[in-house]
């Protein structure tokens, strides 16, 4: 039977677990000559300590870490500003070239407008004639239907033969 690393692993800790509390307790009942209570306040004293320990080198890793943050900020700064002063005159350079460009453009497009508007009147103006040459068509070809009427004006058109 093959057993993984993991599976291996993990009765271990709880078999140290299980040796290192005992451990402790026994060590400070034993610092303590048996009695509980005391034994329970060095524990806590202990912890106490090693915890302002830690929170001391936190902060004593945590002030290198806000002094090199400062830092970079300060250079990255200074960068910034010297870049700022290197691209001014290009960015004049290329502010004028974009309104040229701009301009150019914003002319084009006002030609254009112009030449549509041109071509609309232009298109309405052929529709405007073309609809009253239909309309002049339309009310020639009314007259002349009135004139005949139904099988050439013999019942009731205006110009047939039988009129009453």
């Amino acid at each position: 039977m093959a057993t993984s690393q993991a599976s291996k692993s993990r009765p271990r800790l709880g078999f140290y677990l299980g040796l290192a509390i005992p451990a402790a307790v026994g060590y400070y009942l034993y610092q303590n000559n048996g009695d509980a209570k005391a034994a329970a306040l060095s524990a806590r004293a202990d912890a106490r300590n090693a915890r302002e320990g830690t929170l001391d080198g936190t902060a004593y890793v945590g002030a290198k870490v806000d002094d090199a943050y400062d830092r970079t900020i300060a250079e990255a700064r200074s960068k910034a500003a010297e870049l700022q002063k290197g691209l001014q005159p290009k960015l004049g350079e290329v502010e004028g070239k974009v309104n040229g460009w701009l301009d150019r453009v914003d002319h084009k497009v006002e030609e254009e407008v112009e030449r549509a508007k041109r071509e609309a009147a232009k298109l309405l103006g052929q529709a405007e004639v073309e609809a009253k040459e239909a309309e002049a068509k339309l009310k020639a070809e009314t007259a002349k239907a009135k004139s005949s009427g139904w099988f050439g004006g013999w019942f009731g058109g205006a110009g047939g033969a039988a009129k009453n």
